[in-house]
């Protein structure tokens, strides 16, 4: 094929013959077929026209867009609500932060052999959220919806409904991860009323609409 790519620049490329032609669209065919797909089949249908060099660039701005959110809140929810109440409530700032986010940073790396298998980057990330969001939302809605719910009965939720989750997206998967987040957010308010009231003695009430 590099010999046809030779005659047809040796020919005059004003005035192709048909032979020139269908040995051209072989070769277009050819490498066409042979380019890596790695990124044609990791790449949405609606760029998958798009060249490699504008879409990459964008899917890892949002892959380290999500990492670095999760990087700084985790970070920051460290340093603020565990290490200054329970170990140290006059830490170096600056310092403390750049060790926690180094031993997250490493934590994360070791993690990527088990998901270097994966279809999507960005999927994977969406779907392993579900440990965090989904019991924060349900935090969320509780102290929104009703009063008079003991804060340990929403920390029982939120540990229940982490681990719910995690035994869905590690083991037994039977639906989507989205439905998956949905039934752990009901999961989570679920508990949180039970424990609230079974376990802490205290009847939660729905917040009066327009109070």
């Amino acid at each position: 094929r590099m010999s046809a790519i030779t005659n047809i620049a040796g020919n005059d490329a004003a005035n192709p013959t048909v032979q020139d032609i269908s040995v051209a669209a072989t070769i277009t065919v050819t490498i066409t077929r042979r380019r890596p797909k790695r990124c044609a089949n990791s790449l949405p249908k609606i760029v998958a026209g798009t060249p490699a060099r504008l879409a990459a660039p964008a899917i890892a701005a949002a892959v380290l867009t999500s990492f670095n959110s999760v990087l700084n809140s985790s970070t920051a929810l460290y340093v603020c609500d565990i290490h200054e109440k329970y170990i140290n409530p006059n830490p170096r700032v600056k310092v403390l932060s750049g060790w926690v986010t180094g031993v997250f940073v490493l934590i994360a790396l070791a993690l990527v052999p088990f998901y270097d298998g994966t279809e999507s980057i960005i999927n994977i990330v969406q779907q392993l959220y579900g440990l965090l969001s989904m019991p924060i939302l349900s935090t969320f809605l509780v102290g929104l919806l009703f009063n008079n719910v003991d804060a340990r009965a929403m920390i029982l939720a939120m540990v229940s409904g982490a681990l719910l989750y995690g035994a869905f997206s590690f083991g037994w998967e039977p639906l989507h991860y989205i439905h998956l987040m949905f039934t752990t957010l009901v999961f989570c308010i679920a508990v949180a009323l039970a424990t609230n009231r079974l376990i802490f003695g205290r009847r939660a009430s729905p917040v009066a609409m327009g109070a």
